[in-house]
């Protein structure tokens, strides 16, 4: 393995993995190089994704987030989707947004009174 003497290689490296595994034993391999000893510490505990869960990230221009989520709920096949926005007002104009399009959608913030909050998660599940 090629030692790495710049963020900008390091961070394409890491990108290349396959799988967290790789990430994690290519980490542990570079850093015992540079630390004596080290231990390796797992913040995220037990809070892993459940297998049946499947995550993506999508990076979309802003003048194009609309259309694009409502080309992936329309062609994706799910059970059930959450989508995080970030401000309240945003989220109530994309439950719109996309309840006029025809897929069914609610919105899910703080403002909403609890016994709302609750059955709207309650119709997710």
């Amino acid at each position: 393995m090629t030692l790495l003497r710049s963020w900008n290689m390091h961070q394409s490296l890491l990108n290349a993995f396959y799988s967290l595994q790789q990430c994690l034993r290519c980490l542990r391999k570079s850093l015992s190089v540079f630390l004596r000893e080290p231990v390796m510490v797992d913040v995220a505990g037990k809070n892993h994704t459940v297998d049946k869960v499947q995550q993506q990230f999508w990076v979309v221009k802003g003048v194009e987030k609309d259309e694009a989520m409502s080309r992936l709920l329309e062609t994706e096949e799910t059970d059930a989707s959450i989508v995080f926005v970030r401000t309240r007002q945003d989220t109530e104009r994309l439950a719109d947004w996309l309840s006029a399009r025809g897929l069914k959608a609610a919105a899910l913030h703080g403002d909403i009174p609890q016994s709302l909050r609750e059955r709207t998660v309650d119709h997710i599940k």
